[in-house]
């Protein structure tokens, strides 16, 4: 039987890099700029399952998955960031009133309410073979 081998290779040059998210629709390509001044490869997001903005206001973090284009080995870029200024720490801290289901609920308002840019810092990032390399590396999967 065959046994799988993930490779995870870390990039050191983006761990602690601050990024700034002021609208959904330029993520893409805001990362993108700021991965092409470290690397030259062409990247490609891929479309989580959940609605990103849901993702930032219930958790305050983004684990993001690219596409390494024209890259055969190690072809997936992983990028986990968070923010203070979401998430549901965030709105019991800042918003107590605020019944957080509620907020979840009325997710799409809730992002378009908060102060943008959104400050994310890069946490974890890498090169890796596997789709899923940090299923359970973090608090979820």
């Amino acid at each position: 039987m065959n046994k799988t081998n993930f490779s995870e290779i870390t990039l050191k040059k983006l761990i602690g890099l601050k990024f700034n998210l002021s609208q959904i629709e330029d993520l893409e390509s805001d990362f993108k700029a700021l991965y092409q001044g470290f690397y030259s490869e062409n990247i490609e997001l891929f479309n989580p399952i959940y609605p990103i903005k849901l993702v930032v206001v219930k958790t305050g973090f983004l684990d993001l998955r690219f596409d390494r284009i024209g890259i055969t080995e190690d072809k997936y870029l992983r990028v986990f960031m968070t923010t203070n200024d979401a998430g549901i720490v965030f709105f019991k801290k800042n918003r107590p009133e605020v019944d957080f289901q509620a907020i979840v609920e009325d997710w799409n308002n809730s992002f378009d309410s908060l102060k943008k840019p959104l400050e994310f810092v890069i946490k974890d990032a890498c090169h890796t073979n596997a789709k899923y390399i940090w299923k359970n590396k973090y608090f979820y999967g």
